[in-house]
């Protein structure tokens, strides 16, 4: 029904929509700064692309624990995948932030200009705990959202977005630190607040599930199989970031149009989130009787309206009262971030659309199909990207044409796994 569907979903969309609006609450303290320009921007956007990417491994972790957190021995079966993933991705944070392979990654191969690289660096030394809290956090959040306290992710996101707040403040107000160290600093301590809360919460939860008893076991290897597609469908969907600041850095006056393109992905992604909740919802949902056809139904409705709205903020004094009145943004930054998010406003409807065919494929176990998908979308948007490059045609709305386009395909990919499933 569709009360039991919203009762899955509000809570979980609850905490993606208050997770959009973490990025506004810190620039709208970074952005008020003298100092801060397209070049600070440009460098807190390179910082939290990267981040995103290095702790995109630990992003699959909901779906896994939310599918698989059935019993004693599959809890404490996850529990150690999931610290050894949180490890890696730590690891590889600490090596990206404080050795050469940052000068490699964010000067030669993102073509960035030195201004932001150097601005850059420092942020990504303070989120070297990002990765960690953000997967403990997804874990736990899996198991919350399995055995019914979906309710409790929303609280937990409320959390994060008040520390978020008060970190930010608090050194904006009383501190000389530069916008990039303050956002920083605002990031990971809202990422850790909502980790040790979702774990608190979940006590009780695993203490049920520990006497929880089963013959069904989970070994290590079947889930690293399949956590495995998760985290490779989320490197290259967090991979498409860096590479449209990439693309970007080809253009005129690359900074101004990395730092756009971070304000407009600011503006647009609160309605593409309302997709990121769905996937969750449809493995969930899809056990119960007659529910296939019902759940894709809402995922494609709920899509229509997330795009609707984009259209309508953007194109009314909305979005220009949001983008210079709230981010503090120069006139021109605004009209370029308004001109992105017009060129990508399908990409909501594109986003929910896809979640019912991840749901559905996550939830019959065939991540691979995921993972596939993920590369021909990547293959395709760095394919456009750099043909447009090339013929000079990079531009603020270049990106998300491209992003569009390649969305597009990737959906139709996963239609035809999903087809061949059935069949």
């Amino acid at each position: 029904t569709l009360r039991q569907t919203l009762s899955f979903y509000l809570p979980v969309a609850a905490s993606w929509l208050l997770m959009a609006f973490e990025g506004p609450i810190i620039y709208f303290f970074v952005n008020r700064l003298p100092e801060t320009t397209d070049v600070t921007r440009a460098a807190l956007g390179v910082v939290i692309g990267l981040s995103i990417w290095i702790e995109s491994p630990v992003i699959g972790l909901l779906s896994t624990s939310t599918t698989l957190a059935r019993n004693r021995q599959h809890y404490l079966q996850l529990r150690r995948f999931t610290a050894h993933i949180c490890l890696v991705v730590s690891l590889v944070a600490a090596l990206v932030a404080l050795t050469p392979l940052y000068d490699l990654i964010v000067r030669s191969w993102m073509n960035q200009p030195d201004a932001v690289a150097d601005g850059g660096r420092i942020g990504m030394v303070i989120m070297i705990p990002w990765s960690a809290a953000i997967g403990w956090r997804r874990y736990t959040q899996g198991i919350l959202i399995r055995h019914g306290a979906a309710r409790a992710v929303g609280w937990g996101t409320a959390v994060r977005l008040a520390s978020a707040a008060v970190a930010a403040g608090v050194l904006y107000q009383f501190s000389n630190l530069p916008g990039v160290w303050i956002g920083g600093f605002a990031w990971v301590s809202a990422v850790v607040a909502e980790a040790i809360y979702a774990h608190l919460t979940a006590r009780p939860i695993i203490y049920a599930l520990c006497r929880t008893e089963s013959n069904e076991q989970l070994g290590y290897r079947e889930l690293a199989r399949f956590h495995l597609p998760l985290s490779i469908t989320s490197m290259i969907a967090i991979l498409g970031k860096p590479v449209i600041q990439t693309g970007l850095a080809y253009g005129k006056n690359p900074a101004a149009l990395v730092s756009a393109y971070e304000m407009g992905w600011i503006l647009m992604f609160p309605m593409r989130a309302l997709g990121f909740a769905l996937p969750e919802v449809v493995i969930r949902l899809q056990e119960e009787q007659d529910s296939h056809r019902f759940l894709l139904r809402f995922c494609v409705a709920v899509g229509a309206l997330a795009s609707v709205i984009l259209l309508l903020a953007v194109l009314t004094p909305l979005g220009e009262w949001y983008l210079q009145g709230v981010l503090f943004l120069p006139a021109d930054n605004v009209h370029l971030a308004r001109t992105w998010a017009i060129a990508a406003s399908l990409l909501p409807f594109l986003t929910c659309a896809q979640a019912w065919l991840r749901g559905m494929l996550t939830a019959t176990r065939r991540t691979y199909a995921l993972g596939v998908s993920m590369g021909i979308y990547l293959a395709v948007l760095v394919a456009f990207l750099f043909a447009s490059a090339a013929l000079g045609w990079m531009n603020i709305a270049t990106p998300a044409i491209a992003v569009t386009v390649a969305t597009l395909i990737e959906t139709a990919v996963l239609h035809r796994f999903w087809a061949l499933h059935k069949r």
